[in-house]
């Protein structure tokens, strides 16, 4: 732990009702601003893509994750590093929102991660396909979407946001 972080973990393990089994406490790392928080959890980040080229990371959008993701880029060109191997499965996309639309989620991850990184659309996977519509074709687009991450051997880290009403995912 860095000086001026605080390590906190719930009093009990794991919740009534929850599975039985091996659990571990959570463990939450307080930073002193939101600028370190997002340093650090890029350095997460760097350390895993460096470890393990082809690993595969879900991400979120959303103001939480601007930071984490302009640390993230700067850091893997500060170390000459690059995400060339790694997969990306994203949380959530709007449907029915037109092919390229800047609204979308995936418009917002090319803008603050995936441009500025130079990962390539074949490394990027989000739950709905651009053009999809609600009913069926949402339905095999998420099938779809869940098939490409058991094929990826599943997700090595998962980022979330936290929204102001405290939703994560959309």
């Amino acid at each position: 732990m860095n000086e001026g972080q605080q390590r906190a973990e719930p009093d009990e393990p794991c919740a009534a009702g929850a599975p039985q089994g091996r659990h571990e406490p959570i463990q939450v790392t307080v930073h002193p601003t939101a600028e370190a928080a997002c340093a650090a959890v890029a350095g997460e980040v760097l350390e895993l893509v460096a470890a393990r080229p082809t690993t595969a990371l879900g991400l979120a959008t959303g103001s939480t994750m601007v930071g984490v993701y302009r640390a993230l880029v700067g850091a893997l060109e500060e170390r000459g590093l690059r995400m060339d191997e790694a997969r990306t499965f994203n949380l959530d996309e709007y449907l029915g929102l037109p092919p390229g639309s800047e609204e979308s989620f995936r418009a917002f991850m090319d803008r603050h991660l995936f441009t500025p990184a130079r990962v390539s659309s074949a490394q990027v996977s989000f739950p709905a396909s651009p053009d999809a519509q609600p009913g069926v074709e949402s339905v095999r687009s998420a099938r779809a979407f869940e098939a490409a991450i058991e094929a990826a051997g599943g997700l090595d880290l998962q980022l979330l946001g936290l929204g102001g009403n405290g939703h994560i995912a959309f």
